[in-house]
């Protein structure tokens, strides 16, 4: 799947020179899952392997300290089926349309019991001797395409969510060298159509996606 995301880099190289209260059981434990906004309609739901974007905050029920959220400029992004994220998550957060808002409410201890997140997910584990802990998750983007999700964190090789030219050029000319003529003008281009905000980075919303993914 890489070698189609870095053939579909190279292609761009020289084109461009519907859910309400609803309860999940986790491992035999219940936790809630409550709509706070719901989009009327749109054109698809979350489903299975989508890759998705979101904004979250995380607190403890006891006393509604938060514990963790996603930074503006930095938000989370994972694959459903991939064991990227709490598998609490997974199953609240599918059948949800792109601006939708869920609570998810379950005991930490539930939420962390035998999974380990990956390295690149910057998620703080919540203490399990606190008990209840509620994500509030908005979607922000669902991405349709067969897309490897490590593909992003292998071209970010400094780990900070964006992508530099730099990093770009470094990724491409070492999956396939012979691209090396044309890399620079068409990263420049690539950079032209993706970079939205014109930081000079591509951040992981910006990334280039295709159908074919």
């Amino acid at each position: 799947m890489e070698a189609q995301i870095v053939s579909f880099l190279i292609v761009m190289l020289a084109v461009l020179s519907q859910s309400k209260f609803v309860p999940t059981e986790v491992e035999g434990e219940d936790a809630k899952v409550e709509v706070i906004r719901e989009t009327e309609s749109c054109e698809r739901v979350t489903k299975k392997e989508d890759y998705v974007v979101v904004n979250y905050t995380a607190k403890y029920s006891d006393d509604g300290k938060i514990f963790d959220q996603s930074e503006e400029s930095h938000h989370l992004h994972f694959r459903f089926g991939d064991d990227e994220i709490f598998p609490v998550w997974e199953q609240s957060l599918m059948s949800m349309c792109v601006g939708d808002i869920r609570e998810i409410s379950v005991n930490a201890g539930v939420l962390i019991d035998n999974f380990h997140l990956p390295d690149f997910q910057k998620v703080v584990i919540p203490d399990p001797s606190r008990g209840d802990v509620v994500y509030r998750v908005e979607l922000l983007e669902i991405w349709n395409r067969r897309l490897n999700p490590h593909t992003f964190n292998k071209m970010d090789a400094n780990g900070d969510d964006k992508i530099t030219k730099d990093e770009m050029k470094e990724f491409i000319l070492s999956r396939n060298p012979e691209a090396h003529e044309k890399v620079e003008s068409g990263i420049h281009n690539i950079f032209d159509h993706a970079d939205q905000d014109d930081d000079g980075h591509i951040a992981v919303h910006e990334f280039p996606r295709h159908d074919e993914f």
